[in-house]
């Protein structure tokens, strides 16, 4: 009976010094930023394309309809659509402003990080593409950590009140414009309600509508679109969609507040070809902003996005050839 014990003990005593060893195996480990944001290599030589017969991508299609349809019963929506060319956080990582490894550990951006997911931006690096950023509030951490990433991107940043700083713009050849985006071209004047929540704007401001600052900048494609304007998406995209113009965008991360027809949006951008893959939030992690301020982060990506495409003209086109 003695000798049971004993062994007992030898095998308990055993596995305790097996976990503690394991334990400070884990904790011994150093990630770097780019073994956390990415699996594989940065340079786009080593990443192989992935091959879609147009037959699976109808089928994606079916699960994430048969996904959209059950969500509009219950009001409950999340993304569905898969990111095949490799999906990442994009940003100019500054210690100061949020701690990126934590940030990854607990799912969710802080505060001040201000990153987008982007998908299969890797597949892009010897690309000239565009960017049109707009909402900046005199920060640009996303567009550098883009420029960093994709150094022939055209980078514009929008918005009528706060660019980032002279130096910042510089450094990085970014393209500012004090404007914001809008349903039509109009200009708030000065004194007017519009400016924020009942406040004044102290000067005039110029709202432009989509297809008007494509056709100021002399572009007909944009690569990447980032809308963060405060509420006024919807009626944005109301008008991008009239017009046909949102099939001038390869990809597109809209920033969607809880006073917004999410539903609405949703189906818009769906049936303009464009699908659903990612959701973060953003304020709602803040403790201070409330159950009643939430917004998200949605990414979305044309249904048959590939890196040498630039018209999404006929999104239901069936593709003969594979992407």
């Amino acid at each position: 009976m003695l000798g049971k014990c004993q062994l007992l003990f030898v095998i308990l005593g055993l596995c305790l010094l097996l976990f503690f060893e394991t334990k400070k195996t884990d904790n011994s480990k150093q990630y770097t930023r780019e073994q956390i944001i990415m699996s594989s290599s940065d340079s786009p030589a080593d990443i192989k394309l992935p091959f879609v017969e147009h037959e699976m991508l109808e089928k994606f299609d079916h699960l994430y309809s048969f996904q959209s349809a059950v969500e509009v019963k219950v009001d409950v929506y999340n993304p569905n659509w898969p990111c095949l060319f490799g999906a990442e956080p994009v940003f100019n990582y500054d210690p100061k402003f949020c701690s990126l490894e934590q940030n990854i550990l607990d799912k969710h951006p802080g505060a001040q990080c201000n990153w987008k997911w982007m998908c299969g931006i890797r597949h892009l690096t010897d690309s000239k593409t565009v960017l049109y950023s707009f909402g900046s509030a005199g920060e640009s951490l996303f567009e550098q950590g883009l420029s960093e990433i994709l150094p022939k991107c055209e980078i514009h940043i929008f918005d009528p009140f706060t660019l980032p700083s002279t130096k910042v713009v510089k450094k990085w050849g970014f393209h500012t414009h004090s404007l914001g985006l809008g349903g039509r071209d109009e200009v708030w004047g000065k004194g007017t309600m519009k400016c924020g929540k009942k406040r004044p704007c102290f000067s005039d401001i110029q709202i432009h509508k989509f297809s008007t600052v494509m056709s100021m900048l002399d572009h007909d494609f944009i690569d990447f679109v980032k809308m963060d304007i405060e509420g006024s998406e919807e009626v944005a995209l109301l008008e991008m969609n009239r017009t046909g113009f949102l099939s001038h965008i390869g990809m597109l991360n809209v920033e969607l507040h809880s006073k917004v027809n999410v539903p609405m949006i949703l189906r818009l951008l769906e049936s303009a070809g464009f699908r659903w893959w990612k959701k973060e939030p953003t304020i709602g992690i803040l403790e201070a902003a409330g159950a009643m301020h939430v917004s998200y982060e949605y990414a979305f990506i044309q249904k048959h996005w590939k890196p040498t495409r630039n018209s999404y003209g006929s999104p239901d086109e069936p593709q003969k050839s594979f992407f």
